[in-house]
């Protein structure tokens, strides 16, 4: 999972792996270690929910992204490629949350492109 962060905005591309797991475990991480104890950690979760609707919160350095149980289902069983929800956080912000598929980069790396999602814009050889 990569994640990017700007502004009031955060934006999760999802490679197969990620987006098979939300689907079949209901929850995925990545974290950030600046050292070896709890404290010194930035982590990222989404984690499917009977919830009807997205919510976020926030805890000692995990943000957890909570998603309808339908968001992970349509993720992995079409072509859809993304979701994009707007959350109050009760604390008079609004945070923009996108989650999307993560498409092969065309002129990256085959690491960078592993266990991506092919390009649509990619030409056929």
């Amino acid at each position: 999972m990569k994640v990017r962060i700007a502004e009031n905005k955060i934006r999760f591309r999802l490679r197969k792996h990620d987006v098979a797991d939300l689907h079949e475990i209901g929850i995925i991480t990545q974290v950030l270690e600046f050292g070896s104890g709890m404290e010194d950690r930035l982590a990222f979760t989404l984690q499917s929910s009977e919830n009807a609707e997205a919510n976020i919160q926030y805890s000692m350095g995990n943000t957890t992204v909570l998603l309808p149980v339908s968001v992970a289902e349509e993720l992995n069983g079409t072509d859809r490629i993304g979701f994009d929800f707007s959350i109050d956080t009760g604390k008079g912000k609004l945070i923009d949350v996108l989650i999307e598929k993560d498409f092969s980069c065309l002129d990256g790396s085959d690491g960078d492109n592993a266990d991506t999602y092919a390009n649509p814009t990619q030409q056929a050889c």
